[in-house]
């Protein structure tokens, strides 16, 4: 059977490098909604909430006719983005149209750890512009954005993950569920 993973989660932890490493683990296609995102950002503007968040919700549809494309091709591949439910549930109709079947890897950790690292992200790290416009520069905004994330369907087999650290993303028996998943 084919195989879809997504690799989806809570901000800020981790998820887009953790994406890298799979893809260069396993050779298999990767599309990311920063990539789209950020692409979007270099031609139209993104310095409202409002506007930034059109950005986003291109980025993810793009995303979607991503594996439009490649799903009647039969290839594996990997979506990376902190997908809420209606793109989840779009994402598994479509695999179920196409045979596909998917390993949603849910990234997630403490809030107050999470919080630090996005706020250390937007101000000293040399991330895109678009990443710095948001409503979630407050601890208890993040912290309510993150847990109601975290109540929303998931499809497919769930595979979380604690990213408080970044250690999983060099843990052996965390590449090795992936890659049984991908040898069924």
């Amino acid at each position: 059977m084919k195989k879809l993973i997504l690799i989806n989660g809570d901000l800020a932890t981790g998820k887009s490098h953790f994406a890298i490493i799979v893809r260069d683990y396993f050779n298999l296609p990767l599309f990311t909604k920063d990539e789209y995102k950020e692409e979007f950002a270099n031609h139209y503007e993104y310095d409202t909430y409002e506007k930034n968040h059109k950005l986003s919700v291109m980025a993810l549809d793009e995303i979607v006719n991503r594996f439009k494309e490649i799903a009647p091709t039969g290839n594996d591949l990997i979506l990376e983005a902190n997908f809420h439910e209606n793109y989840l549930k779009i994402l598994s109709d479509l695999a179920d149209t196409y045979g596909y079947s998917i390993l949603n890897i849910n990234l997630v950790g403490d809030p107050d750890i999470l919080f630090k690292r996005y706020m250390n992200r937007i101000v000293n790290e040399n991330r895109h512009p678009v990443h710095t416009v948001n409503k979630l520069d407050e601890i208890e905004k993040f912290r309510k954005y993150t847990l109601d994330r975290r109540n929303e369907k998931m499809y497919g087999k769930v595979l979380e993950i604690d990213a408080n650290n970044f250690s999983y993303q060099t843990d052996e028996k965390i590449l090795k569920q992936i890659e049984d998943f991908l040898d069924k």
